[in-house]
């Protein structure tokens, strides 16, 4: 495992549950799960894991089915408007090993379907690790 880090987030994209001027502490954990918030300076900083390696993803409706099943509320992106992208629409695909699908902000408005879903992985050394506390302004224990 990695040194605690502190993060300072920026940006709106992620409110209510994060703000523009919290601070979180970061931990390099090496490998992550389905549902954990991570973040990653090649993505932007903040986001939840949507898929881990070897899951197959598939996009419907606006809504995310991984290994079929539509992923429920609570563990789908705190960036809705990349998810809810009509350039998604029935795309899919599996996500490679040792990759991680990651929804942060897009702004590649040239790709579509497969294309702009690939846009979305994450190779695992890309990942700083997993939020684990947000002290500022007050502290919160995030899950």
């Amino acid at each position: 495992l990695g040194r605690p880090k502190v993060v300072v987030i920026e940006g709106v994209h992620f409110e209510p549950f994060l703000s523009p001027g919290d601070r979180v502490i970061v931990v390099e954990r090496g490998r992550y799960r389905r549902g954990e918030l991570v973040y990653s300076g090649w993505s932007g900083g903040i986001e939840r894991v949507a898929a881990v390696g070897g899951q197959q993803v598939r996009i419907e409706g606006g809504a995310l089915f991984v290994d079929g099943l539509k992923v429920p509320r609570e563990f789908l992106p705190l960036s809705r408007e990349a998810l809810a992208d009509a350039r998604l629409e029935g795309a899919a695909l599996v996500v490679p090993k040792r990759h991680y699908l990651i929804f942060f902000p897009a702004r590649n408005y040239y790709l579509k379907g497969e294309d702009l879903l690939r846009f979305f992985l994450l190779p695992e050394r890309a990942i700083g690790g997993k939020l684990a506390l947000r002290y500022s302004p007050d502290i919160k224990v995030l899950p």
